[in-house]
């Protein structure tokens, strides 16, 4: 029996985009960063044969969430002089902003750890930004 629920995906307004330097440069001199992008996110239902509604794409609402609840979201991708580098991420949902601030102060923490880990990169100086 398939029990997945299918919603419109409702992006709220107030998107908002940040940069975060790492303070750490690549092989090849350039900064390497986090593009974090926060916003809510409310699933609601699709809207039945003869209702008008935007034609877009459909999600499956994930398991522990709920339709038209608001929900904190955070799409995290690793920049190159400010420029998207590397493959995406998928965004991430938190039932509170402070989970979501949460999960993003630890995703700092760990990609700069796995920059300087790998060898990838070295640490700037104050005088090199």
């Amino acid at each position: 029996m398939d029990t997945q629920r299918y919603c419109k995906d409702c992006i709220d307004s107030g998107r908002d985009s940040s940069q975060v330097d790492l303070g750490l440069l690549d092989e090849k001199g350039r900064a390497i960063g986090l593009r974090v992008s926060r916003y809510r996110v409310t699933y609601r239902n699709p809207p039945q044969a003869g209702e008008s509604g935007r034609i877009g794409c459909w999600y499956i609402v994930p398991e522990g969430f709920e339709l038209d609840v608001t929900y904190w979201a955070v799409n995290c991708q690793v920049t190159r002089n400010g420029r998207s580098y590397g493959a995406s991420q998928p965004r991430q949902l938190f039932k509170s902003e402070a989970e979501r601030e949460a999960f993003i102060a630890k995703r700092i923490k760990t990609t700069r750890a796995r920059y300087q880990q790998l060898g990838q990169a070295i640490t700037r100086t104050p005088e090199d930004k």
